[in-house]
């Protein structure tokens, strides 16, 4: 799951950059050498030909050794590693969150699974009192009143059953995206 959640791919690189940058801190102690190389063609003539050429190549080398900061070097490099520590706080968070979150997900379709196998069962119950309701009005055994009374719990399972299907196709519209299956 976490291998498909693009927010926390997002968050494994952002720290991933954070060890980088401790990294590029930490280099700033050591010496630099920096390499130079110009090459410089040029001519001038009157006329129309190539007069007075004159060719130039000139090289260098620069060594830079950090010998006194002020304490910046090293300020900068524990900040770096600050930020890497709240990066990999933040990595361990996001992870507790998502497993916490696809947990109380799957509690919610297993909840709502089981609402639905309960309204089905009821349901047939309810449309099985009406149809015996309709037969006994028919013969004069109960009163209007109480076949109306039956319909009404008939379409209360209906209503029931079509709001657990609701929650269970919601819970699992909510797994998908926390399975990163869908994009928020």
């Amino acid at each position: 799951i976490l291998a498909d959640r693009s927010d926390y791919q997002a968050i494994l690189m952002e720290r991933d950059l954070k060890e980088t940058d401790v990294s590029a801190q930490k280099s700033d102690h050591w010496p630099t050498l920096d390499a130079n190389l110009i090459y410089a063609y040029n001519a001038a003539s009157d006329e129309q030909k190539m007069e007075n050429e004159n060719e130039s190549v000139i090289a260098g080398l620069t060594l830079s050794i950090p010998i006194f900061s002020g304490g910046y070097t090293s300020a900068q490099v524990k900040k770096s590693s600050i930020e890497l520590s709240k990066a990999h706080i933040n990595a361990e968070k996001t992870r507790r969150e998502i497993e916490a979150e696809v947990s109380n997900i799957y509690v919610r379709l297993t909840e709502a699974e089981q609402r639905i196998l309960s309204a089905k069962t009821t349901r047939k119950t309810a449309e099985k009192a009406y149809n015996i309701g309709k037969v006994q009005s028919e013969n004069g055994l109960i009163t209007q009143l109480q076949l109306r009374d039956a319909r009404i719990f008939l379409e209360q399972a209906h209503l029931n059953y079509y709001s657990a299907v609701f929650d269970y196709l919601s819970a699992y519209l909510d797994w998908q995206k926390a399975t990163g299956q869908v994009r928020k």
